[in-house]
């Protein structure tokens, strides 16, 4: 993924975040959006520096309140739904 991607003669440089969440670790958190969304709140907390990495998905963060069924503070989460 560090490798550079020549695309119609512009150079793109593609990144990843990962976000974990094990579902072994959440026993009772309901299906995979649940998961999903705690992965997705483990990397934002990473990457905004309030956890350290390595830091795993609780059970808070799978049940993080969406706004249009985003986490809050992505961008396009203070559009009306249409």
């Amino acid at each position: 993924m560090e490798q550079p991607v020549d695309h119609s003669g512009q150079i793109l440089r593609p990144a990843v975040s990962i976000g974990t969440a094990r579902a072994v670790d959440l026993p009772d958190v309901a299906g995979a959006s649940r998961l999903l969304r705690g992965a997705d709140m483990a990397m934002y907390r990473v990457k905004t520096g309030e956890q350290p990495h390595g830091y795993l998905a609780t059970r808070h963060d799978a049940y993080t309140p969406t706004v249009h069924g985003r986490r809050p503070g992505r961008p396009g989460t203070h559009l009306p739904v249409g």
